[in-house]
């Protein structure tokens, strides 16, 4: 790849991550700087991104593409718009750490290896570390809706057979 091609992949990996809505408020040379933090990795159609019994430590940032969560056989739920989140060790808690994830489509991501995140000081990429906390935020509001209606649907469950039971 020459020089110019690669200024060119550049300038547009910047142009995609202002799409993201978490970054959009972001200038040029912080996005330049998580995006030396980051990889590109892509993927073809049904290329598994992520395996349930794997055992990483990055997490992925939708450039393009679609992605299949798959979560005890069942899809989760469809990664399609960019800026979507998936990892394993990053999530909260593991949350959904069981989860197998497969590329739709051709997949691009951005990818992070959470183990060197650590070392980078606060004032050299405060944009990245705000990327991915945001992101462990959003996942984990999620989950909780989901447990709560989760415990709202068992709740009611338990009072129709309690009804039922005469109790």
């Amino acid at each position: 790849m020459s020089a110019s091609d690669c200024v060119k992949q550049s300038e547009e990996l910047i142009g995609i991550l202002k799409q993201f809505p978490l970054l959009e408020c972001s200038d040029d040379d912080e996005l330049k700087n998580i995006l030396k933090r980051g990889e590109i990795r892509n993927y073809k159609p049904g290329e598994i991104i992520l395996d349930e019994n794997s055992d990483d430590n990055w997490v992925y940032y939708l450039i393009s593409g679609k992605a299949r969560i798959i979560k005890h056989g069942k899809e989760f739920m469809v990664l399609r718009r960019i800026g979507d989140y998936i990892g394993k060790k990053g999530m909260v808690n593991g949350l959904i750490k069981a989860a197998s994830v497969r590329a739709i489509d051709v997949t691009s991501l951005l990818t992070f290896d959470l183990s060197k995140v650590d070392g980078i000081s606060e004032t050299e990429n405060i944009p990245l570390k705000y990327l991915l906390f945001r992101a462990f935020a959003e996942t984990f509001a999620y989950q909780l809706r989901l447990a709560s209606q989760a415990l709202k649907e068992a709740n009611l469950e338990i009072k129709r057979l309690k009804e039922e039971l005469g109790q």
